[in-house]
Parts: C-alpha cells; structure tokens; sequence
C-alpha cells in the first residue's frame, strides 16, 4: 500500500520548502508519492526532480489540498505544511494505523527550534482513536493540518477539504478541524499515533502570535456556525469555548500579561465574527 504526499506551498519560503522536501525522500516507508501544490510557477530546482508539482493559481489552502488529493495515485493520502520536516518514519508510522474503519490518521508535533510561541498542536505520548458519539468532541484535541493523512475513500465520501475554510479565505483556518468532525460523523475512525512526528516552525514576533490567535479564532466561530444543527457543538461554542477565551484573557491580564490577555480577547472577537459572518454568507 502506497502513500501520497501533498504540500502545499506559496513559494515565499524557498529554503523551508526545500529543507520539508527533502525530509520527505529520507523516509522509511519505500512507495511514497511527493506532491507539492504551489500557487507559483519558481519552485527551486531542487525540488523540482523530487516532486511532482502542480500550479495552482486560485487562492486557498483548503483549494490546494483538494487538487493535490484529487491528483494523488495512492489510496492513502497525507498532507504537511511547506515550513514543516517530517520524521523519517513519519508516512511509516502513519501508514502502518489503517486497519478496519480507520478513515483518518494523525500525529504529534513538535517545534523545529525555540520561538515565543509554538502554534501546532502538541506531541502526546498516548496512542487515541476517536470514535462518532452522542457528545461533541473539540476536534483540535485530535491534532493538525499540518499532520494529517486520510483514506481515499474515506475523504471522497465527505466530499474534500471545505474550500471556505482555512488559511487563503475569509476565515483563515478550521479547515483540518472540520476534515475530522465530517469523517467521524461519517462513521469512520480517527487515530492519533505519537509515533508519526513532524516538526514545525515556532512563531518569532507578538504580531505574529496575535495575528495567528486571532485567524484561528476566525476559523473556529465559522466551523462552529458551519455546523450549528447540531446541538452538542453550538452548546459546547457558547457555554464553553467562549467562556474559556473570555476567561483566560482575564486571568491572563491579572496575572499581568495584558498583550496576552489582549490577544485571547482578540480570539474571542475573532469567534464571534467568524460565527456570525458565516451565518450571514449562508
């Protein structure tokens, strides 16, 4: 069983590209396909033996990911983000978990170097597998875009990526959180496995760390409106994921720290906007 493997790239960071690229030839898993989804034509050379590119001009993560999906060979399908390195083992580990009703695998991931702020979610040495319940599950618990591998099947049948959400439209993210609530309901099963690792790149700046909460939030109220009917998720939006930003920024500012506190006030403008401008566009 062969693995395909997409990246998508803006081609603004050449050198963080190249450096996941080829973190991608060293791994152990011997059948693996290299995608690389780019909204540019200049690709380094290096890359461009490797690969197989695709130009993509149209703006969107969630848009790239679906052409690199449609375009994969292999059954299995996993996807990183360009500033990512990906663990040798990393496709092997990935791979090795799809048995039965799997349809979705992801891992852990931790900073390629010290940063003030690392925005991924966190290596967790406990293997999980998340099932469909009667209760809402935070689907950012499960784990990242930037580690994220699907059955063929498994995603076709969901219908793709949402090309509303995520990084490249008006609401910026949520699209990975919204790839494993659809394929859960669909009644398929979702594993984590602290043996697929990837490292990420930290964030360096204040403005970059607000700028990401304040996207992510975004995303977050447009996924939340996105599936409102269901009356476990709206709950769980009021009752708790909004309290908890209004809460964590007053604690954050009593503790003084008000850029953070301002920055968790800010993901909470952010939820509310991206709530409430997706039930207006819709």
């Amino acid at each position: 069983m062969g693995c395909s493997v997409v990246v998508c790239t803006n081609g603004k960071r050449s050198d963080l590209l190249v450096r996941c690229i080829e973190s991608l030839t060293e791994q152990t898993y011997e059948d693996v396909e290299i995608i690389c989804v780019s909204t540019v034509e200049a690709l380094p050379e290096e890359i461009q033996s490797i690969a197989r590119i695709i130009v993509e001009r149209r703006r969107g993560v969630s848009i790239a990911k679906n052409v690199g999906i449609r375009a994969a060979k292999h059954d299995i399908i996993a996807l990183t983000d360009d500033d990512c390195v990906c663990e040798p083992e990393w496709v092997e580990k990935l791979v090795e978990e799809y048995e039965g009703d799997v349809g979705c695998v992801t891992g852990g991931s931790v900073p390629t170097r010290e940063g003030l702020w690392y925005a991924a979610t966190n290596w967790h040495p406990v293997r999980r597998v998340f099932k469909k319940g009667h209760n809402f599950f935070p689907p950012w618990l499960i784990g990242g875009g930037n580690n994220l591998s699907v059955r063929k099947e498994a995603i076709a049948d969901i219908g793709l990526f949402d090309e509303e959400l995520g990084p490249g439209t008006r609401y910026r993210g949520a699209e990975d959180l919204d790839i494993y609530y659809r394929i859960m309901n669909a009644g398929y099963d979702v594993v984590y496995t602290p043996e697929a690792i990837i490292r990420h790149e930290p964030l360096d700046t204040r403005a970059q760390v607000r700028t990401m909460m304040y996207g992510y939030r975004v995303g977050l109220g447009a996924f939340f409106a996105k599936h409102r009917y269901s009356v476990e998720a709206i709950r769980f939006f009021k009752k708790q994921f909004l309290r908890s930003q209004l809460r964590d920024s007053r604690n954050t500012f009593l503790r003084g720290n008000p850029r953070v506190a301002l920055a968790y006030f800010l993901g909470y403008v952010g939820a509310l906007r991206g709530y409430y401008g997706y039930i207006m566009s819709h």
